[in-house]
């Protein structure tokens, strides 16, 4: 990612080609955006009057990621430009943008970042500058704040506020200037007639996840895909300018599904060099019923190829590639979570945690964080830790239980469920597994915190823990109430 300069404007600002080139823009720019509060207050930026796009417009600070992860690149390149220390782990994606090809460039998708927190202080503009940046009033922004930036202040901010974003997130580009200068003409001409130079790095595409009233999750067979793989329902945005949601109500209406998309679940980054990068949108398709799915049609009225699938089959139905997707967006659905970022369709953070339990006496594992835990101090917690890149979050289970107390995992543990810690920093997806352990606490070999635990799930209470924790516990321990009395009943007489 390069940032972009202190020439700031109301579209952020492409590579410059060289003299005589034409742009291409049948591919997107993407642009990473760092949105920096304090009391209430949003740090904006302004151009010089020669800017090359919106000259004077106020903006937040961004840059245009060319490779690697939209968030890292925000952190390193927009946290340079100020001055400060902003690491990856400090920021949550907060908005989604996309802006249709026109004439003043190539389409973009613009994703916003939310710092939690950062060190350092950025240059401020000194009272009579107009250049540099400024703290802004959230409820007081400046005249002459760019397009694009204004739509994602308002959303952040009606979403701060519990109410729903006003308008939709397709904002037109500033006009070009009606008057120019003829070297500026003859640049035009001689760029027209030049051969088109390439500045995005990537390809848009939408998909739709639609479940049954029990779960189920709706799969498609699309004609025109090579691999006819079952897959979620979707696809490429057309060359109209089209947006990824309204491709996504494109895709609903081609189903014969009557209801309005739902929220952005997620964002998808797929690398793939040499080729250009795919950015995914997920969206909520919605729930539909027995009777709403007999009655999906295809994109010409004939009955489609369809198939429900339960979250189990995922792994033997879907291609793998889109497994982790599919996880990721049921669970961040299921806890009100979203937009989720994710990364060849792993979240970006993610973690796993083990219910470690006595199969004789019931009691569980926990262990005692210290003073120094980022998070949750001197609480209780389920062993675990996060997923390091290229691990699977099995190997990361037993890579976590060993470090932290010498557990050794010979068997596959159970999967119980996927949840989202929305507490952070940053949300995460968490993966909890349940296994069994007939040793006593004090066998074990304590690895961090202060002390492990065997605890009887009636002195929970007693062990304050984070709250989305205790809710799984809770669900686990009444699950495994129901098993023991199915048992039981099977064997009465």
């Amino acid at each position: 990612m390069r940032t972009f300069s202190g020439r700031m404007s109301g579209r952020p600002s492409p590579e410059p080609p060289s003299r005589g080139a034409a742009l291409a823009t049948d591919a997107i720019v993407v642009g990473a955006h760092l949105v920096l509060e304090r009391d209430g207050e949003v740090l904006l930026g302004r151009g010089t009057p020669d800017a090359e796009f919106g000259a004077g417009r106020w903006r937040l600070p961004a840059g245009r990621v060319l490779d690697g992860r939209a968030r890292a690149c925000a952190a390193r390149e927009c946290g340079a430009a100020l001055g400060i220390a902003l690491g990856e782990e400090d920021l949550e994606l907060a908005h989604v943008l996309h802006l249709p090809a026109d004439a003043d460039g190539p389409p973009g998708l613009h994703l916003f970042f939310r710092a939690r927190r950062w060190s350092g202080t950025p240059p401020m503009a000194g009272p009579h500058e107009d250049d540099g940046w400024r703290w802004w009033p959230g409820d007081a922004l400046p005249d002459g704040l760019a397009p694009y930036a204004a739509t994602a202040l308002r959303v952040l901010a009606a979403e701060r506020s519990r109410q729903d974003p006003p308008g939709p997130a397709l904002v037109p580009r500033p006009a070009s200037p009606a008057r120019r200068s003829g070297a500026a003409e003859a640049d035009d001409r001689a760029a027209s007639a030049s051969p088109p130079v390439r500045v995005a790095a990537a390809l848009a595409g939408m998909s739709l996840l639609v479940t049954d009233e029990t779960g189920r999750v709706l799969t498609v067979k699309r004609p025109s895909h090579d691999e006819q793989r079952w897959l979620l329902p979707g696809g490429a945005l057309r060359d109209t300018g089209e947006t990824p949601r309204q491709a996504a109500e494109r895709a609903l209406r081609e189903l014969g599904i009557r209801k309005p998309c739902g929220r952005l679940l997620a964002t998808d980054w797929i690398p793939r060099p040499p080729q250009p990068a795919k950015s995914i949108h997920v969206y909520d398709g919605g729930v539909l019923t027995e009777d709403e799915f007999a009655g999906l049609t295809g994109p010409d009225g004939t009955p489609p190829a369809l198939r429900l699938i339960t979250p189990a089959e995922l792994p033997v139905v879907l291609p793998e590639r889109l497994v982790p997707r599919v996880r990721t967006c049921l669970a961040a659905r299921a806890a009100g979570a979203g937009a989720v970022e994710l990364v060849n369709g792993r979240p970006v953070t993610e973690s796993v945690v083990a219910v470690v339990h006595h199969p004789d006496t019931g009691e569980l594992l926990l262990y005692e964080r210290d003073e120094h835990a980022r998070l949750w101090p001197d609480g209780w917690s389920l062993l675990g830790g996060p997923v390091e890149p290229g691990e699977s979050p099995p190997e990361a289970l037993r890579r976590e239980l060993f470090v932290a107390a010498g557990l050794t995992v010979d068997d596959d543990p159970s999967l119980v469920e996927r949840v989202w810690d929305r507490e952070g920093p940053p949300p995460q997806l968490v993966t909890v597994y349940a296994l069994a352990h007939r040793g006593a606490a004090e066998d074990l070999v304590l690895g961090e915190g202060r002390r492990l635990r065997l605890v009887d799930p009636a002195c929970l209470d007693d062990h304050p823990m984070p709250p989305f924790l205790r809710a799984t516990l809770d669900r686990w321990l009444a699950a495994r109430a129901d098993r023991d009395a199915d048992r039981g009943a099977d064997r009465a007489p």
